[in-house]
């Protein structure tokens, strides 16, 4: 740095400091160079534009984090409306913090304490944009921390909900802490809870008021899929998997690929096509199957009920299922493709005996006559067992039966007409080029996002 003395002389001749020593000073404390001078007392009360504020606070965080108990003392005293961004800083900074130390439980309950309280408050029009673009990994170190301490994982949801209502008004609009909302019910094993609030529809999503991003979206369909999963409700888990394979992208993301991985094996379990969804973007359509070549294998081998080939794809494949956590999911298909053959035979046979059954589906006697018992008492077969003569009779429901069973079944059957319509509406309007182009210049999801949010995927529990 070259300093110009005689031009300035002038001016400091009556300074105590000359003009050439303080600027020097002064860019030290800037760089670091001479003396770090930034301290949280400094940071909260210059007021600094928001590029500037977020550059300098990760500069200095980690001095600033050494102060961390003085930081929750500021906190108390800032205003989300006039300080949002500070606050938002401050408290990511602490939770990422809270993460590390286990043993403080003091601390924790104080970052969690001002945490809720800022999270309450949030008000979108307050925000500059630049805060925004923050909130997604502010809410995940939120529940990052409950996940990393293992318990009270209902208040983290009571919270969270409570600040994506502040956040958005009360209206039905998604935000970045609901995929964490459901992460913390898949990790509390509340999946009950889970269903009830992924209910509520969730209508629009705009990134410029919430700072909603690609990922989070296609993460809260990920998980809300996962707990349909869990709850054996196949159709709802195929929906949302869906949604999330449809959220608009040019990458190839990580969520995704699990997305795509649960879908096909939900298919398999509740014996649905698992085609690709038209909305889909080129590149998933391409590279998935390539990429979950293990599922899309057993997949074939489950469409060409072929036993001894899943069977061996299966022990093939064990450690990737046990390391994708699946291995429960995927010990259920060869029952599964059994009942689909017993399925089959009804259509051709009306009697048969339990040792012809047992051939045509290659099982012991004794294991084909509990099978039998058990899918007429589940409702998957008409049917019945005669003891005597060691046989199965498939029936058929009789078509006069006119008792509330009967006209329920018949207002189903009016219900699933009306949803094919609405769906091949849907389908008219995702494959719209307007609706995607809107799209996917609102959800663009970069690549840095990529790595930031892989994260996500590595708490989830194995499925029951």
């Amino acid at each position: 740095c070259v300093f110009f003395f005689s031009s300035r002389r002038r001016h400091t001749r009556s300074a105590s400091v000359s003009w050439a020593r303080r600027c020097v000073q002064e860019t030290g404390r800037v760089h670091g160079i001479y003396k770090v001078a930034m301290d949280i007392d400094h940071f909260v009360s210059v007021r600094m534009e928001p590029k500037l504020a977020i550059t300098i606070f990760e500069q200095y965080k980690m001095t600033l984090m050494l102060e961390k108990e003085r930081m929750i003392e500021h906190l108390k005293f800032m205003d989300m409306r006039s300080d949002g961004l500070k606050c938002i800083l401050m408290v990511k900074a602490l939770l990422e913090t809270a993460c590390k130390i286990k043993s403080d439980s003091s601390f924790i309950s104080s970052v969690l304490s001002e945490s809720n309280n800022k999270l309450a408050n949030i008000e979108e029009a307050a925000l500059p944009k630049e805060a925004k673009e923050l909130l997604s990994g502010l809410y995940y170190q939120y529940s990052q921390l409950f996940i990393e301490h293992g318990q009270l994982y209902s208040y983290g949801i009571k919270y969270l909900h409570t600040s994506a209502k502040a956040l958005t008004k009360g209206k039905a609009e998604m935000t970045p802490a609901h995929p964490q909302i459901m992460k913390l019910c898949i990790a509390g094993k509340m999946y009950s809870l889970g269903a009830t609030l992924a209910d509520t529809d969730l209508f629009a999503f705009d990134p410029k008021k919430t700072g909603i991003t690609g990922i989070d979206v296609m993460s809260y369909y990920y998980y809300t899929g996962y707990i349909f999963t869990t709850l054996k409700q196949y159709e709802r888990a195929i929906e949302a998997f869906r949604l999330a394979l449809t959220t608009p992208t040019f990458l190839i993301h990580q969520c995704m690929i699990n997305a795509y991985k649960k879908y096909l094996l939900v298919c398999m379990l509740s014996g649905k096509p698992a085609d690709i969804p038209k909305a889909a973007s080129h590149l998933s359509k391409l590279f998935l199957p390539k990429l979950c070549s293990e599922y899309k294998d057993l997949y074939d081998a489950m469409i060409a009920k072929d036993a001894k080939a899943l069977n061996t794809r299966i022990t093939k494949s064990k450690e990737t299922f046990y390391k994708d956590k699946t291995s429960n999911l995927v010990e259920q298909l060869p029952i599964r493709l059994i009942k689909a053959r017993v399925l089959d035979l009804t259509k051709t046979y009306m009697t048969l005996s339990f040792t012809d059954l047992a051939e045509k589906l290659q099982i012991k006697e004794e294991e084909t006559k509990n099978l039998i018992k058990i899918m007429i008492e589940a409702g998957e077969l008409n049917g019945r067992v005669d003891e005597k003569t060691k046989t199965v009779i498939f029936t058929e429901l009789d078509e006069d039966y006119e008792t509330t069973g009967g006209k329920v079944s018949k207002q189903t059957e009016q219900i699933r007409t009306l949803m094919s319509q609405l769906k091949t509406l849907r389908d008219d309007i995702e494959l719209d080029k307007t609706y995607h182009k809107r799209l996917v210049k609102g959800l663009d999801i970069g690549g840095e996002m990529e790595s930031e949010y892989q994260r996500y995927f590595h708490h989830l529990p194995e499925f029951n």
